[in-house]
This record gives C-alpha cells, sequence and structure tokens, in this order.
C-alpha cells in the first residue's frame, strides 16, 4: 500500500472527528446505493415498444434525438464527471480538508447518478430494431446491429465497469478512516487502485460515445470528411507517381499500388454519394 494512503488520525478534536466521520458515512452510503442501483444482477429494465404506427413513428423520431443526446452530451459529461471522482478521491486533500472535500463528493454522486439515469433513458430510446424499410439493405442492417450492440454494452460492460468504480471509491473513503465503523480488510486499498477504475471506465466511455456517433447516419459529416481525405490520398498518390517519367511508360501495367487506386476512385466516389444521400446533403463534386 502507497505511504500517502495509509491511515492517519484525522483529527485529535473528538468532536471534529465525529463530524468528519459523519459526513464520510454519508458519501459510503451514497457510494453503496449508486453500487446497488446500478447493479445490473439486480435491476432490469424493459425496453420500449411501439404502439400503433403513429407511436411508432414518434418512437424513430424519439429515438434518433436520443442517439445524438447520447454522443453528444450525457456520454462526454459522464467521462468529466469520472475525471472529478478521480479528482476528488486524492488523500492528502480528504485530510486537508475533510469537510469540504467530503461535501463536493456528495455533490457530484447526485450529479452522477441524474446523469445515469439519462444515459439509461436515452440508450433503451436509442435502440433500433431492423425495420422492412432497411431489411434488404444489408450495410444498414450491420450498422443498426453494431448501434445496438453499442447501447446494449451500456448495460453490461459499461456498468460492471461503474459498480467497480463506486465500490472501490467507497473502500478507500472507509479504509482513510472517515467513517464511525471500523475499517476491515486483510489488503486494503489505495488510490491507485480507483484509478485503475476510473481510467478504464473513461477509455469506456470515450469509445461509445466515438463509436455511437460514427453510427448515426444524420452526423455523417465526419464520414464524407474521411471519404474525401481518402479520394486526395490516392489521387496525390497516382499524381506524384505519374509525374516521374522514368516509370511511366510501365507504371500502369506492373505498379500493384496503381492498379488498386484505379479501382478504388469510382468506390469511393460512391460511398461519398451513398453517404450524402443518407443525409441529405447537397453532393458537391470537386473531384474528376
Amino acid at each position: 500500500m502507497a505511504d500517502a494512503d495509509t491511515l492517519q488520525p484525522l483529527s485529535t478534536n473528538a468532536a471534529e472527528l465525529r463530524r468528519h466521520q459523519h459526513q464520510g458515512d454519508l458519501v459510503i452510503l451514497g457510494f453503496e446505493n449508486l453500487a446497488r442501483k446500478y447493479d445490473k444482477r439486480s435491476n432490469t429494465r424493459a425496453k420500449p415498444v411501439p404502439g400503433t404506427a403513429t407511436e411508432g413513428i414518434k418512437l424513430i423520431d424519439s429515438k434518433q434525438y436520443s442517439l445524438c443526446q447520447l454522443y453528444s452530451t450525457f456520454l462526454p459529461l459522464a467521462s468529466q464527471q469520472i475525471n472529478r471522482l478521480a479528482d476528488l478521491l486524492v488523500p492528502a486533500d480528504l485530510r486537508r480538508d475533510p469537510l469540504s472535500q467530503l461535501k463536493l463528493l456528495a455533490e457530484l454522486q447526485t450529479e452522477i447518478d441524474y446523469n445515469l439515469e439519462k444515459i439509461r433513458d436515452n440508450a433503451y430510446m436509442a435502440i433500433i430494431e431492423s425495420s422492412p424499410d432497411s431489411a434488404g439493405d444489408s450495410f444498414i442492417m450491420e450498422q443498426e446491429s453494431f448501434r445496438l450492440f453499442l447501447l446494449n454494452d451500456i448495460e453490461n460492460e459499461f456498468l460492471d465497469l461503474l459498480v467497480s468504480t463506486f465500490r472501490h471509491a467507497r473502500e478507500l473513503i472507509h479504509m482513510l478512516g472517515f467513517s464511525a465503523e471500523i475499517y476491515y480488510s486483510h489488503t486494503g486499498i489505495t488510490r491507485d487502485d480507483v484509478l485503475e477504475y476510473t481510467n478504464r471506465l473513461d477509455f469506456k466511455i470515450q469509445s461509445m460515445q466515438h463509436s455511437l456517433s460514427h453510427t448515426d447516419f444524420d452526423n455523417s459529416d465526419h464520414v464524407i470528411a474521411n471519404i474525401e481525405s481518402a479520394l486526395r490520398s490516392i489521387l496525390l498518390l497516382i499524381h506524384d507517381e505519374l509525374a516521374i517519367p522514368a516509370r511511366l511508360p510501365s507504371l500502369p501495367q506492373t505498379d500493384p499500388r496503381f492498379q488498386v487506386a484505379k479501382l478504388a476512385i469510382p468506390i469511393i466516389k460512391l460511398s461519398k454519394l451513398f453517404f450524402v444521400k443518407l443525409s441529405g446533403h447537397e453532393m458537391d463534386i470537386w473531384y474528376p
């Protein structure tokens, strides 16, 4: 166990110590409640199912909005909150000003809980089942399948990491002496143990945010930009190679890069056209 995390007396004043431990017990209880609430083994939800045709249309609109809210608002906020949690669990800072730090942790717990509710609610609304219109389009079905995997993963690996993070944070607060109950543990816990989980959780959140944004056809600007970048690279490759006179006679017949580049150009153009059609943007053909 790191020296910075070893248990030291919090205060020689009995009344002050009781105040610190009372506030610490509230924070410990907050982490216990969060871990219990978001433990998938004790908490299940039913997916929303549209009823009439009109309800189905409204649900589709709501799902699209919820998907956008997930990757643009709630997941980025969750990343900020998890990093804030790690910053507040510095043992030296907790001992320097226990009441202020513990109150900030309690406030953060409420904020995290509220945002997690939003993440779960919007994840359910954003789940998109294969529709008759897309049943014959294998690409769209693959995108929907990948999106469903990401959304369902919020109830799986994401919640597992989340619950483990809360439990490690609770144990750290307890181990530091901010509780009226005696701390018992054979191994103890350090802030580095908690950071291992907050770092993994933050990486998971950012990965989900990035992946979900790439499954949103209404947010296809970045896809179109990547397609255009790939096309520019290929055209520059061909231009640079053809600019070498000594290689020009045999290049088109012998260089496999040249052949692949020529075959890729129409595919890339069609790919851009496909995403432009999906997004409803104007088609700007700048290339030959």
